[in-house]
């Protein structure tokens, strides 16, 4: 299936006449500044090494944050933001963070919970559209924890062809808000009947996203600005899925035939929309927002044992983890022990940030590049979810 869909997407792409636009090089320059010791910091030199190598072997650009109780934050940058018009990446630079998106909406989810405006197992469908809980299948018996954690075993609607044949990854593709989306998951069969099983469904954000609207009266964008973005000060992390591309954006490429040759997809559209991976941000503001989940009372105790309530996988995970959260990844690592997080792929980018709690070491990466090749080179280098070369680093220094 996901090899049809990436197939269909590369097909429309290249169907389409399109000449990515020229953006002067002051225009990829983020105006926030940052703060770090990368330039005193005793690993710097291998560090930096690790990451030329990871974009050496077929990366656009990437830009890896690792921070230390011990050494402090190193950043890092190699590789191009702009291929076409040779603009370096700075650290930064800005990228899309996909599926990190969930962790952000989850936790605007558990920030209501706790200003009570619901329970998390109580049943989500007095909080949905009528005609949503008629329609996808599972919507009317699951409760807000199932959505979360993805044991809805609700129909993912990035998995329809029909999405796919009509819109994905089409330059000419407009903004579709969340109730136009969904329809793609009207009428599937659920992946199985409800606390039997373990799905990764986007459609749980769309249906939490819709909830999050319902009960507050206050739209998406708002909820994250004022619950989240501005009271951790994260001055370069937006969700604005209907705006213009901000400024200090890195391009976005996608090797669809694996074969190493990059497509500009800067300017297709889905994937980009809603609560399951529309934000865009920094490597420090990645950092800052899992570090004040985990290291600040920012949730406060009972908020952070919501979100670290993990349902197992039950190995149907892509990914290769062990256990999901409330929007977010545990891998139970037999060496470096819990490492908490997510990974993330939009068209055009991935996206990592992970706290490693034993030794409150994070990590937080940005890729320029997805789909083939790239996507499986950025997980190599910068996940720990599969393989152990970014926490051997890390930790050991090696």
């Amino acid at each position: 299936m996901k090899k049809m869909i990436l197939l269909l997407i590369a097909l429309l792409i290249i169907g389409c006449t399109y000449d990515p636009p020229t953006k002067p090089t002051e225009w990829y320059n983020n105006p926030t500044s940052y703060t770090d010791n990368s330039s005193t910091h005793p690993r710097r030199q291998l560090f930096q090494a690790y990451l030329d190598s990871a974009v050496t072997e077929g990366l656009p650009g990437a830009v890896l944050l690792i921070r230390t109780p011990q050494e402090g934050t190193w950043v890092g940058v190699s590789g191009y933001a702009d291929i076409a018009n040779h603009v370096p990446w700075q650290p930064s630079t800005m990228g899309r963070i996909g599926s990190v998106s969930k962790l952000y909406a989850a936790t605007a989810i558990l920030l209501l919970h706790g200003d009570s405006y619901f329970e998390l197992d109580e049943l989500a469908n007095p909080y949905l559209p009528n005609e949503v809980v008629a329609k996808v299948a599972n919507a009317g018996t699951c409760t807000i924890r199932h959505l979360l954690n993805h044991t809805s075993g609700i129909y993912n609607y990035l998995e329809s062809i029909a999405l796919v044949s009509e819109s994905y990854g089409s330059y000419r593709y407009a903004y579709q808000p969340k109730e136009k989306l969904i329809e793609y998951a009207y009428h599937k069969d659920a992946e199985y009947a409800l606390g039997n099983g373990w799905n990764y469904s986007n459609t749980n954000f769309l249906l939490l996203e819709m909830i999050a609207e319902r009960v507050t009266g206050v739209d998406s964008r708002t909820l994250l600005d004022s619950l989240i973005f501005k009271p951790l000060r994260l001055p370069s992390t937006l969700y604005n899925p209907n705006g213009a591309l901000p400024r200090g954006l890195a391009r976005g490429y996608a090797d669809f035939f694996r074969d190493g040759k990059l497509i500009d997809v800067t300017d297709t559209e889905i994937e980009h929309f809603h609560y399951d991976g529309g934000i865009i941000s920094t490597v420090y503001d990645l950092a800052d927002f899992i570090d004040a989940l985990f290291q600040s009372p920012f949730l406060g105790e009972r908020l952070k044992t919501e979100l670290t309530k993990a349902a197992a996988t039950n190995g149907r995970s892509e990914r290769g983890v062990d256990y999901y959260g409330s929007g977010i990844i545990l891998e139970k690592h037999p060496q470096f022990g819990n490492v908490w997080g997510h990974s993330g792929t939009a068209t055009g980018y991935t996206a990592h940030v992970y706290h490693l709690e034993q030794e409150n070491i994070t990590i937080a990466a940005l890729v320029n590049g997805s789909q083939g090749t790239i996507a499986d080179r950025s997980y190599k280098w910068f996940s720990p979810l599969k393989y152990d070369k970014i926490l051997r680093l890390a930790v050991e220094g090696n």
